[in-house]
């Protein structure tokens, strides 16, 4: 729920009523750090059935840690494309065509898929442990969630 909270505050669009920063508390880093490496592993585990939510997420995660900005699915994508290397960039478009529409299904290959999830990873924990060494992680360990 902090991840979602956090997202409707950064991102959300009122169309009616008081602003959403009114109706929504905001939610400290770690909750919200906590929540996001909590649904990566998920998505991880379900990879081999939900490729896109997967890649999909796990970039959202990324820009995140990388660059401390709330994307939507979309635009984590767009990000992803060109901080990843020139190897996993069939894996986050294939993701970001099945996404939009433009593709009917995720085609990907399973080794790379694999190898996007072990360079994920690595990057996300990376920048876990640096996060919580610099304070903006309460939560000691939030890396060894993932």
């Amino acid at each position: 729920m902090a991840a979602h909270i956090t997202v409707t505050r950064e991102r959300g669009i009122c169309l009616y009523g008081p602003a959403i920063q009114e109706v929504f508390p905001e939610v400290p880093r770690a909750d919200y750090l906590d929540s996001i490496v909590q649904d990566l592993r998920w998505a991880k585990q379900r990879s081999a059935e939900n490729p896109v939510y997967f890649v999909l997420n796990a970039c959202r995660v990324y820009a995140y840690l990388k660059e401390d900005i709330i994307t939507s699915k979309v635009e984590a994508e767009e990000w992803a494309v060109s901080a990843v290397p020139a190897s996993l960039r069939e894996v986050v478009t294939t993701a970001l065509e099945v996404y939009r529409g433009d593709r009917e299904e995720a085609t990907s290959d399973p080794e790379a898929l694999a190898e996007f999830a072990v360079y994920i990873e690595r990057r996300v924990k990376k920048l876990l442990i640096q996060a919580e060494r610099e304070g903006g992680c309460e939560r000691t360990g939030c890396h060894r969630r993932l």
